[in-house]
């Protein structure tokens, strides 16, 4: 290559011999010459700190060349790539954007760079999951959904590392994207009506419900939303929705929420039954529980089950059963839940008190002192 100075001496007695009208064809031609020797030594310059791991250094020379050369598409879109490889995804999407915006030319390039630093951040953050390290996932995860906000398939995954981080107000937003992104995503509707639920957000909740009956009339997650919402928001439209979640569902959970609804309505004798059939089933559950400790879910969302973690214990739906029985007047019944909570918390004072109440309305005279005496001590012994 001429050295600039000799170059521009040469043209100078180029031009002292031509038309006007070459010369300024000429002059065009040189800028553009030099336009383009100053982008490759940019370039080159670039790469050359690229390779040698020194990216800030590789930022700063494309962008000091690109306060000069603001049009220099060829250089933006390397720095596009730079900001790619340094994670600064904000900055390559407004990179690719003035690119894109400024030759359309461009668009397919910018989109497989795109697709290629999307997958990089998808595998990794998925990867992560598989590792069962929920922690290391949300950060690639969230990078996947900045670079390819319309794309689908990182929004579930990154809810479910959301959720295993504890970080569920994230992960209520992300699955609200999901559901607009995938009209079909049944997995994410579910897990976002658990967390509309636990939030407080009964309205949503429940229209969501709705949406899901809409297309799948059976679906046991939004027949159990629907129901647990009408009961606290319209308690007289709740039977028939508990009605008809017990066609299709038989868990524990459900059959102790569809006798707590009786219960605070005063029907007794149903709510009796069942917590009865409760009882049972929550015996077949933890004995399947028991046969399948090696089974795992290899689901990153969980399917709503409103009880989970705050399932009834088994000695307060004893307890249940004995207000029941009470309330029944079957004194005989009351007697037994009572003794068997006592059972299991000797020093349970309201079932000691109530067992001896229990004793006295049957006439064992003897048992309700021995009773008595229990309690007087337990109480004694407490203030």
């Amino acid at each position: 290559m001429v050295h600039n100075l000799q170059y521009f001496h040469l043209m100078e007695k180029v031009l002292q011999k031509q038309p006007f009208s070459v010369v300024i064809l000429l002059l065009s031609v040189a800028t553009l010459l030099l336009t383009a020797a100053c982008q490759n030594r940019v370039l080159v310059e670039a790469d050359h700190y690229e390779r040698n791991d020194e990216l800030e250094k590789a930022e700063a020379s494309l962008l000091r060349h690109l306060e000069t050369q603001p049009n220099d598409d060829a250089a933006r879109f390397r720095l596009g790539e730079l900001h790619g490889r340094m994670e600064k995804y904000h900055e390559l999407l407004n990179d690719f954007a003035a690119v894109e915006s400024n030759d359309n030319r461009w668009k397919e390039k910018i989109a497989n760079r795109k697709e290629f630093f999307w997958r990089e951040n998808f595998n990794r953050g998925v990867a992560a999951l598989t590792r069962n390290e929920p922690e290391k996932a949300v950060t690639p995860l969230r990078n996947a959904a900045t670079i390819l906000p319309e794309r689908f398939e990182a929004y579930p995954p990154l809810a479910g590392a959301l959720l295993a981080t504890a970080d569920s107000k994230s992960a209520l937003t992300i699955l609200e994207k999901a559901c607009i992104l995938n009209e079909n995503d049944l997995e994410s509707r579910h897990a976002l009506l658990q967390l509309y639920y636990n939030a407080g957000r009964h309205d949503e909740a429940l229209k969501l419900s709705e949406d899901i009956l809409k297309k799948s009339s059976r679906d046991v997650s939004a027949l159990r939303c629907r129901a647990l919402v009408l009961d606290k928001q319209q308690p007289a439209e709740a039977e028939s929705a508990f009605k008809e979640l017990m066609k299709v569902s038989g868990a524990s959970d459900d059959l102790i929420a569809f006798a707590m609804h009786y219960y605070h309505r005063e029907k007794y004798e149903y709510a009796l039954l069942l917590l009865q059939e409760a009882l049972k089933r929550r015996a077949q559950e933890a004995g399947a529980a028991k046969g399948n400790l090696a089974a795992a879910s290899d689901s990153n969302l969980t399917s709503i089950h409103l009880g989970g973690k705050n399932s009834m214990p088994i000695p307060e739906i004893f307890r249940y059963l004995g207000d029941c029985s009470w309330h029944l007047g079957d004194y005989a019944a009351m007697s037994q839940w009572y003794t068997r909570i006592l059972q299991i918390y000797p020093q349970d004072v309201a079932a000691l008190q109530n067992l001896w109440l229990a004793s006295k309305a049957q006439g064992k005279i003897e048992l309700a002192e021995i009773l008595k005496k229990q309690l007087d001590q337990l109480t004694s012994g407490q203030e």
